[in-house]
């Protein structure tokens, strides 16, 4: 099947969630489901995964693509002229490689066994991101995936992961007071312009962690000039706690850990993920490798809930230093 450049579909703006990966599905309308209703079988079955590969990812996109095969561009040019897709066979499994109207690597395609789409897009991305890291290693060039998709074959449900596009906005010349560039806030609206900037979910999580750090040191010194105005330290603690909150992106990613304070969930889920990209090897002593699919939507997932956690910490230290402090 060749590459289809332009078979997508618009999706409104959730202000809420730019930035963010979700994943949306598609319920078809037949003989047999007049009404489109969603079912959720949990037996073992084929999906056809599919995703477009391309050197330079898109930060976001509206345009969702679902139960089609949409080829990108890359820096890889196929010498054989006569090929429009070849197959890779794997210990793990066997995908193809198609190419687009230049010849170049465009999308990949996949049967996959599994109980759900999100079971499916993980064993994809195990199976697909080997064979593009030794490309990117051998020919020295950027890979990536984007839009990861799927059809379940039980149910012909389409399925799409994307991430919510960010809206432009307008801005003033001048800027707040908060946004004086001293270096613990320049360090931290920087290494926050890195997270944005950046489609690797490993690359941002270590950018999130290092701006709680910056938070937490900003805490520490709120925290200290409250101690030195003979405020009352309860109301500090009162004020700026951050809990996770029963939300619909916390209950996906961490449900057991509603109702917790940030520091303990920084503390036992958070600080063991970073270390685990940050450090060559777990804690099993066994190499750390962002191709598994499991870690990737791992990684990614938890630095989207993150970014929430991250900026709420901060908006309440500013609000008790606004109030109380100056």
């Amino acid at each position: 099947m060749p590459p289809n450049n332009n078979n997508s579909a618009d999706f409104p703006l959730d202000p809420k969630k730019e930035g963010l990966m979700e994943t949306v599905m598609i319920v078809p309308v037949t003989k047999d489901n007049p009404r489109g209703e969603r079912t959720t079988p949990n037996n073992l079955r084929e999906f056809n995964m599919m995703a477009t590969i391309v050197s330079i990812p898109p930060l976001w996109n509206n345009k969702i693509v679902a139960g089609q095969l949409v080829g990108g561009s890359t820096l890889l040019k196929l010498i054989d002229q006569q090929l429009g897709s070849y197959t890779i066979e794997t210990h793990n499994g066997t995908f193809s490689i198609h190419l687009n109207e230049y010849k170049e690597l465009a999308a990949t395609q996949a049967t996959i066994k599994a109980v759900d789409f999100s079971t499916a897009a993980k064993d994809f991305q195990t199976l697909v991101n080997p064979y593009l890291s030794i490309l990117s290693w051998k020919y020295k060039v950027p890979l990536s995936l984007s839009n990861i998709n799927g059809v379940d074959s039980e149910t012909q449900i389409q399925s799409s992961k994307f991430i919510q596009p960010i809206s432009q906005k307008q801005i003033k010349i001048s800027i707040n007071e908060i946004d004086f560039f001293d270096d613990s806030l320049a360090a931290l609206y920087s290494y926050n312009r890195e997270m944005l900037n950046s489609t690797s979910g490993p690359y941002r999580l270590l950018c999130i962690y290092k701006c709680f750090s910056i938070i937490k040191l900003l805490h520490d010194n709120v925290r200290k000039s409250a101690q030195n105005k003979n405020l009352d330290l309860s109301n500090f603690k009162s004020v700026t706690e951050v809990k996770i909150d029963e939300t619909d992106l916390n209950k996906q990613v961490w449900p057991d850990a509603i109702g917790w304070k940030l520091s303990r969930l920084l503390d036992e889920k958070i600080r063991p993920l970073r270390n685990k990209i940050a450090h060559e090897f777990d804690d099993n002593g066994d190499f750390t490798n962002p191709d598994m699919g499991i870690f990737a939507e791992k990684i990614r997932d938890h630095s989207d809930a993150l970014t929430l956690l991250m900026r709420t910490q901060f908006e309440k230290i500013v609000y008790y230093h606004t109030k109380y402090i100056k």
